[in-house]
């Protein structure tokens, strides 16, 4: 989080005692109760990116930062500012004890966040807001929720006549296949498919035999999926330099596991790309097991290294009841 124009390393260190971990659509839906929708001018579906990036919505997540202060909760606040911890000498400009920003009730970390916001960098504030979600399009974050069930499919315009509203999104991702390292900017269609839950895709994955398989755990697939394609199993990504596109909810590659018509591909899995788009991830699931049988593994997609490898990934199956 970037606070009063100091710019702080954001690598989350979650504590070993879980917080309440919000699924995606519970949160959105608890923030617009609380009217964060457009919160000095800050969109739902901002808050939503900003939270799962800073913290995986998990009200506990602390962070040590090279500073010695500590960012706290959900939205991550930092203790430098804006609560007080008895580390670092502190502003405290929420007027709070930072333990406060870890209660499973997010109402005084909410609170809190809307103070920063009011501070002259407004989101800015937040240094995973300006790498992830700034200027994309967020739409995959409260797709899904009915948090916008009145304009979800229609807007109106200046005439009063019902338009069919449209959109895309954009999540950078990248994903290693067979040794080739490819750039996945992500973009997804603008029809949303079935978009995931994460306790209920765990509980998909579990019951598919993923669970160790191969040596790959649970929490590494629900990790893994999240970074790839926010569990949606539509999304595509045709962008990658090769000519190659990525496919569902693991972001198969069409030059080595699936076949689309494009580039030539090693159709390693059997299947048509379109196979790895359906709302049942039966297809997908079999593939992706495909995937991990070869000697690259899990190491076939960056994502996993970049965001899963080697940290505490309890946070992924947490309340789950896997």
């Amino acid at each position: 989080m970037k606070m009063q124009g100091v710019a702080v390393v954001l690598l989350l260190c979650a504590v070993a005692v879980q917080g309440k971990v919000f699924e995606r659509c519970e949160w959105a839906r608890l923030l617009k109760s609380r009217g964060m929708d457009n919160y000095y001018g800050v969109s739902l579906k901002e808050w939503v990116c900003l939270t799962q990036h800073e913290s995986n919505y998990n009200t506990r997540a602390t962070n040590r930062n090279t500073d010695r202060s500590t960012d706290y909760g959900i939205f991550q606040i930092n203790s430098r500012y804006w609560c007080r911890d008895d580390g670092v000498n502190s502003a405290n400009g929420c007027g709070i004890s930072c333990s406060a920003l870890l209660s499973d009730n997010p109402t005084v970390a909410i609170n809190c966040a809307k103070r920063v916001v009011q501070d002259p960098q407004g989101i800015r504030a937040w240094v995973a807001w300006q790498r992830h979600c700034q200027g994309r399009d967020l739409s995959q974050y409260t797709a899904g929720c009915g948090v916008y069930a009145t304009a979800a499919r229609f807007h109106t315009d200046r005439s009063g006549s019902k338009k069919e509203s449209r959109s895309s999104s954009a999540v950078v991702k990248k994903m290693k296949m067979k040794g080739v390292a490819v750039v996945l900017l992500l973009c997804a269609v603008a029809v949303q498919g079935k978009v995931f839950e994460r306790c209920e895709w765990a509980r998909v994955l579990k019951r598919s035999g993923m669970d160790n398989y191969h040596g790959v755990s649970l929490k590494d697939w629900v990790c893994l999926t999240q970074h790839e394609s926010h569990y949606n199993t539509e999304a595509i990504n045709n962008s990658n330099t090769d000519g190659s596109s990525d496919y569902g909810i693991f972001q198969i590659n069409s030059r080595y596991w699936c076949r689309d018509g494009g580039v030539n591909s090693a159709n390693g899995c059997g299947i048509s790309c379109s196979a790895l788009l359906s709302d049942d991830p039966t297809v997908a699931i079999n593939c992706a097991k495909r995937v991990v049988r070869d000697p690259q593994g899990i190491w076939a997609w960056v994502a996993w290294q970049r965001y899963c490898q080697g940290r505490d990934l309890s946070q992924y199956t947490a309340g789950c009841g896997v």
